[in-house]
């Protein structure tokens, strides 16, 4: 079920999203950050941020570094690498909504509500759209959905969890993801990922 959705999503959002808009869509702060990423002066000239632009999290500013500065490495040109930071946006939530579809499935065991939820966020426009758009929340969302789901299925199920935490498999499993979950959006790819995550714990 997950990789069946997962790659679907890549797919589809590949045809609907990624070549009609491509190389992604950047907003003002996302092509500064590709600015910075690229040794070019990134002075804003955007009200928001007067003239220095970094309200975004090192963390994700180095991811983009990352992905971006390999490319170029390997000879890609400006644009593909700047296409190849939104594929990598819209590959991590294609993983996050594979999960969501799969975690649907298990909660409420009901084929049409899983199909429903899969069809909804494969055809949504707003989330092709979104999945190619170089913008923290792209991530953090994503991460931020499984965690919620997570925590609905440890409430939901919580005698499951506590039998099978220290034997290993899926429960173990699924605490470990929601530990590194969390870790990973808590304030790495979102300001002020604490409170939004003890809002919702």
């Amino acid at each position: 079920m997950f990789a069946f959705a997962a790659v679907s999503f890549i797919a589809i959002w590949v045809v609907l999203g990624l070549a009609p808009l491509y190389p992604g869509c950047f907003s003002t702060d996302s092509i500064d950050i590709l600015k910075m990423v690229s040794g070019m002066p990134f002075e804003s000239d955007h009200f928001r941020y007067d003239t220095l632009n970094n309200h975004h999290p090192a963390a994700y500013v180095f991811l983009i570094y990352i992905i971006y500065n390999a490319c170029m490495l390997f000879g890609f040109s400006q644009a593909t690498s700047a296409a190849i930071v939104a594929f990598a946006h819209l590959f991590v939530l294609a993983l996050c909504c594979g999960f969501i579809v799969r975690k649907v499935s298990e909660l409420f065991l009901r084929p049409a509500l899983t199909l429903a939820c899969f069809a909804f966020l494969l055809w949504d426009p707003l989330l092709v759209w979104y999945s190619v758009t170089v913008w923290k929340d792209v991530v953090f969302s994503g991460l931020f959905a499984c965690f919620a789901l997570l925590l609905v299925d440890i409430k939901v199920n919580p005698k499951q969890y506590a039998a099978h935490l220290l034997r290993g498999g899926r429960a173990a499993h699924s605490v470990g993801l929601l530990s590194a979950s969390k870790q990973r959006v808590h304030c790495r790819y979102r300001d002020h990922g604490d409170i939004r995550f003890c809002g919702i714990s």
